[in-house]
C-alpha cells in the first residue's frame, strides 16, 4: 500500500485530503501542520508520497521542509498552494520530482497527480 504523509496547518483541508486519500486505497501514515515537524515524520516513516503545503505555521515553510526531505528521501511530493507568486514556483521547482496544484484543488487533479508521480 503506498505510505503518503500529508503536510497541512488547515485542519479541515488536511483532513478532507486524508479521507480522499484513504478512500481511494492510500495509507494516511501522519498529518502535519508545521515544516519541522513534516521534516521529524518523514524521517522516520519514509512514506512514499508527501502533499505539501508551501505556507505552513512555522518558520520553516513547505518548500524548506522540502528541501531538507531530500536530504535523506526522494519520495515525490505535491505542493498544495493559494499562492504561487513567481518567487515561490522557482523555488519549488529547484526540487526534483514534485507538482503544484492551486488550491482550491480538484479532487481528480490531486489523484491524478499522485498517480502521474507514483508512476516513475
Amino acid at each position: 500500500m503506498i505510505r503518503i504523509l500529508i503536510v497541512e496547518d488547515n485542519a479541515v483541508v488536511a483532513m478532507h485530503l486524508k479521507i480522499l486519500l484513504e478512500q481511494n486505497g492510500y495509507q494516511v501514515i501522519g498529518k502535519c501542520a508545521r515544516g519541522g515537524d513534516a521534516i521529524l515524520v518523514a524521517k522516520s516513516e519514509l512514506p512514499d508520497l508527501i502533499f505539501m503545503d508551501i505556507m505552513l505555521e512555522d518558520e520553516v515553510d513547505g518548500i524548506e521542509a522540502m528541501h531538507k526531505i531530500r536530504e535523506f528521501s526522494h519520495a515525490p511530493a505535491i505542493f498544495m498552494s493559494a499562492l504561487t507568486d513567481k518567487e515561490s514556483v522557482e523555488k519549488m521547482n529547484q526540487i526534483q520530482n514534485v507538482k503544484l496544484t492551486k488550491k482550491p484543488f480538484k479532487e481528480t487533479e490531486l489523484l491524478s497527480l499522485a498517480k502521474q508521480l507514483l508512476s516513475f
